[in-house]
This record gives structure tokens, sequence and C-alpha cells, in this order.
């Protein structure tokens, strides 16, 4: 079935299945409300959103047991490992489309389009493509193209345009930010801010489908159950701190229901109350708990886990803030 009200011919006779079906949804809710998208919804409706996806898996498979894993795309040496032919393919091979063609959704083909409608077409992805070659296919830029931080030193400049993971330093930078939300001030990074700045370049990095109709690649559900572990760890790191674990939300936010998933932000930043958990993660946990939980938090440099990493800015011009430092 396509959509309520979606207009079938502009299908070209494809048929819609229940992917194709979710990925619209989320597509449209992202479109159509930045507040999921890039606002103060943008973690709790994207946790909802996971255990709906779990559920529609777990229905599917007819297996309660089935969880949607995290992928840890801070983890450098072990990260490229979800691009195989057992787990996700491999990256765009097409030199047209960046047409993902091996894998279990090498097959693929068809999807939706940026105007929600279904469209032929493999699963594409530009990872590790300069923007020289990727804007002549009509893709987007990385959000760290073309950067001279001491991230990019002895990288190419072809390389330097193809954008970066986030790495477990920036994830700690995000984790060391005491507020949750303050509005969507630049000026004043809270944890919301920063976790979609890191979030984001993993899409620009991945490039492709995840820089457009990101749903279609199933890539998105694991980089976002990662995005709800870091929001998880933060919260779990802050379980006590009744002066800074204050969420911010406008007045009668909390209790808005979230479209399409339901439930309300309330419900969802109740961490404890969710029916999952997190294993320990021996790269990433272990760092956090010696730079928050042992009190180093006297700077990243200082810890000695960072030595030569450089701060990524969440906005481009900090003199537009005036402040003090």
């Amino acid at each position: 079935m396509p959509p309520f009200g979606h207009n079938e011919s502009a299908d070209g006779g494809l048929m819609w299945n229940t992917w194709d079906w979710m990925a619209y949804k989320h597509t449209y809710v992202s479109m159509h409300h930045i507040e999921v998208s890039n606002g103060a919804l943008f973690l709790p409706w994207h946790r909802k959103w996971l255990m709906y996806y779990e559920d529609e898996f777990r229905r599917i498979l007819s297996d309660e047991n089935v969880t949607v894993p995290y992928w840890d795309f801070t983890n450098e040496k072990e990260y490229s490992k979800v691009f195989t032919d057992v787990l996700f393919g491999g990256n765009g091979t097409n030199s047209i489309n960046g047409s993902v063609t091996n894998g279990p959704f090498g097959t693929w083909d068809q999807k939706v389009n940026t105007w929600l409608d279904l469209q032929p077409g493999h699963l594409s992805r530009y990872t590790g493509i300069s923007w020289t070659v990727a804007h002549h296919r009509g893709e987007w830029k990385s959000s760290f193209g073309n950067n001279i931080s001491r991230r990019t030193v002895g990288l190419t400049p072809e390389q330097k345009q193809a954008g970066t993971m986030p790495t477990s330093c920036d994830v700690l930078e995000v984790l060391s930010t005491d507020q949750f939300y303050n509005g969507d001030d630049p000026c004043y990074p809270t944890l919301l801010q920063g976790l979609w700045y890191t979030h984001r370049m993993v899409h620009r990095t991945v490039g492709g489908d995840m820089n457009y109709v990101a749903a279609n690649d199933p890539l998105l559900i694991v980089i976002h159950c990662m995005v709800d572990k870091i929001w998880t760890m933060w919260q779990k790191g802050r379980k006590n701190d009744t002066t800074h674990n204050m969420y911010g939300y406008p007045n009668g936010a909390l209790n808005q229901t979230l479209l399409w998933v339901g439930g309300t932000p309330r419900e969802m930043i109740d961490w404890e109350a969710m029916p999952y958990q997190y294993e320990w993660d021996d790269t990433l946990d272990e760092k956090y708990y010696r730079f928050y939980e042992k009190g180093e938090k006297t700077g990243l440099h200082a810890t000695g886990m960072c030595e030569g990493w450089e701060k990524q800015t969440f906005i481009r011009n900090y003199t537009d803030c005036h402040l003090s430092s």
C-alpha cells in the first residue's frame, strides 16, 4: 500500500514494501518537522523510532529476541567492518550514481526519493570520495571538507574533501557538555546540539542516500543506535546531578506526542525505564569512565587520551557570539 493520499502514478508502477513505507515516514517527519530532524525532539524522537523499528523486525521475523545493534563509528580500527558482504555491503561502485551492489542490500532496486515517491535505483554511498568527484554526481560536500586542522594533516587534498568520521575524542567533547538543551542557540553548545553535529559527520562521510533520504540506507538505524548509546552514557554520568541534568524544554514540550512513533519526550528521557540497555564497550565506555567518572575533566589534552586532537567547531564564526572566551 502506498502512503495515504499518495500519487500512485508518480511511482511508475512500483510496489511499496514495509521498508519503503518506514523510510517514507521517517523522511516525511524529518522534512516537515525541524524539531525532529534538527531541534529539541531530535534525541527523544529517534529513541522511540529505534524501538519502533525493533518491534517491526521482531514482528516480521517472528522472533522476540531480535535487537538493534549500534555501530561504533568512533573506532577507527573497527568501523569499516560494517562495509562488508556479511553486514551492510560496501561503498558505491558505480562511477555515476554510487550504487551499492554487494552485501544483503545489493539487490535492492527501488527507494524513496526527496519528493517522497518511489523510484528505481540501488542504495548509494560515496564513502571516502572527495567533493571534487562527488560534486559531478550531484553529491553534497562533506561538512568538514577542505579544513586545515590537525585532523587532516598527512591526508591528500581529495581525502581532506571526503570528510572524516567522528573520533572518540569528538564524542568525549560532546559528553563533557553539562547542559542538554538551551533552545537552538549555537553560541552555547549543548549535548543535543553536539550529538546532532557528531551524527551529521557520519551522514556526510558515508554520503549518497545518507545525505538525501537517509532512511533508505539500513546504516541509519545503527548510526542512531550509537547516538542513543552516547546520550544514555551522558544520562548515566549525570544521574545524580540535579544542577546540570535539566532538559530545558519549552513549557509543554515534554508532554507533546511524538509524531508517528507515539509517546512523549518525558517518557523517552527516562533512560532507566527503557526496555533495553547497552553493553559495556571497552573502546569508548572506558575512555568516558576515565574522563568523567574519575574526575579527569581538566581538558582532553591534559588527560593524555587525545594528544594532537583538534576540536571541531560547531558553528562557523564564534566571533558572532560575542563570547568572552
